[in-house]
């Protein structure tokens, strides 16, 4: 859930809600997605190497992952309140931590049989995938109804929009911290 609404923000509404919440010009607008999205390569890198060495110190993937999830979930929850002091910073770390979503794959695999591991990770992204594609379109349909104004949406229906998208989130995510350590992963009976 977090990662399908960091790609639905960065796909597709987070530059209008720069413009209208924020009040950005087009360069501010741009040169912030740039850094979000350079930040979100550079996690891509750091949580990919930083979990298996951690992981060889006794910190599993598990732990990095929902480390991860809860700073994401963090740094959307200033831009659902509407923070923008400081949202160079907080885009950035946004995008640099929602890709720790991607630990979800490794995990998933050694929670399934050994043959299942396709099907399990097509699975988990054809639910990302749709779950961003949610996101947008609810996005969207929330802020038509509140009143367009000079040709931009209304604060109040961004702020009502990611208070829905952060509510869902704050479940998912506090299943997730739920979640233990995977025991042995099952035999395949295929």
């Amino acid at each position: 859930m977090t990662h399908a609404t960091y790609q639905a923000l960065q796909g597709l509404w987070l530059a209008p809600w720069m413009y209208d919440v924020a009040g950005f010009d087009r360069a501010t607008v741009a040169q912030h997605l740039l850094y979000g999205a350079t930040a979100y390569a550079i996690g891509s890198v750091f949580f990919g190497a930083a979990s298996d060495r951690l992981a060889q110190h006794g910190i599993s993937h598990l732990t990095v992952y929902k480390i991860g999830m809860v700073l994401t979930l963090a740094m959307f929850g200033l831009l659902a309140a509407g923070v923008t002091t400081g949202l160079l910073a907080t885009v950035s770390v946004y995008g640099f931590c929602s890709i720790s979503a991607a630990l979800a794959y490794a995990i998933l695999t050694t929670r399934f049989a050994h043959g299942m591991s396709g099907r399990v990770n097509t699975a988990a992204n054809l639910l990302m995938f749709l779950g961003s594609f949610l996101a947008q379109w609810g996005i969207g349909a929330v802020l038509r109804l509140y009143p367009v104004s000079d040709g931009r949406y209304a604060p109040d229906g961004y702020a009502a929009a990611f208070a829905i998208l952060g509510v869902l989130q704050l479940v998912a995510v506090g299943w997730l911290l739920s979640m233990r350590e995977g025991g042995q992963t099952p035999v395949d009976k295929s």
